[in-house]
This record gives structure tokens, C-alpha cells and sequence, in this order.
């Protein structure tokens, strides 16, 4: 499942995916997640700078990942996103954030999300 968000005051909308699997393979998926952000870090694409790094390996008493992506741009204000990765199961949810303007408006969203999951 899919979903965007967007704000009423018009700032950028947030994403969120829903995804359920089969036995085991919600764990795998985290896994790579946590393996793809160790081996790429970070990376230049088209002159910007992109990087992701993991905020708290443990979120929410260890039901998932916080991370923050960051693009630095040469002429532009640098761009940050913060994704926020939970594990119930065999479901994964994953929001996609624009910078809400710190982690304690991140944490709100997020235990919003962990109380949807069950």
C-alpha cells in the first residue's frame, strides 16, 4: 500500500508504504536496508552529494530505523528527509518525510505510525 501526505500548509508531502511478506522476508528487507546504507553512504550524483546516515539503529525500543538523507547542493539550500523504517511481522512501514523541523516532530509521526501497525 501506498500513500502521500500532504501538509496543509503546503510544504512538501511525506510517503508512506505499507508492505507485507512472506515468512521471514519482512527481516531480510531490514537487513538489506541497513546493508545497502553501510556499503553506500554516501555518493555523488549530478554535482550534489547525497548521503543517508542512520540516526537510531534501535527506533522506537527497537521496532525500527530512523534515518536522515541529506542532498548538498552547490547553488541550492542543502535538502534533508528523514525515513523512518518499522517492522511489525511480516509488515514493513516505511515514511518518507521531508524535514519536519527536527526529531521530536519525527518521533510524533512515527508513533502515530507504530500505533497503526498494532
Amino acid at each position: 500500500m501506498e500513500r502521500y501526505y500532504r501538509p496543509s500548509d503546503g510544504s512538501s508531502r511525506a510517503y508512506h508504504v505499507v508492505e507485507t511478506y512472506e515468512p521471514g522476508w519482512a527481516e531480510r528487507n531490514v537487513d538489506d536496508v541497513r546493508s545497502v546504507l553501510r556499503r553506500c553512504a554516501s555518493y555523488l550524483v549530478l554535482g550534489s552529494q547525497v548521503s543517508f546516515d542512520i540516526v537510531d539503529p534501535q527506533y522506537l525500543d527497537g521496532a525500527g530505523l530512523l534515518i536522515r538523507g541529506r542532498i548538498e547542493h552547490a547553488d541550492i539550500p542543502n535538502t534533508v528527509t528523514y525515513f523512518v523504517m518499522l517492522r511489525r511481522g511480516e509488515t514493513v512501514s516505511t515514511v518518507s518525510l521531508p524535514d519536519p523541523g527536527g526529531q521530536a516532530a519525527v518521533d510524533s509521526i512515527a508513533a502515530r505510525v507504530v500505533a497503526r501497525l498494532g
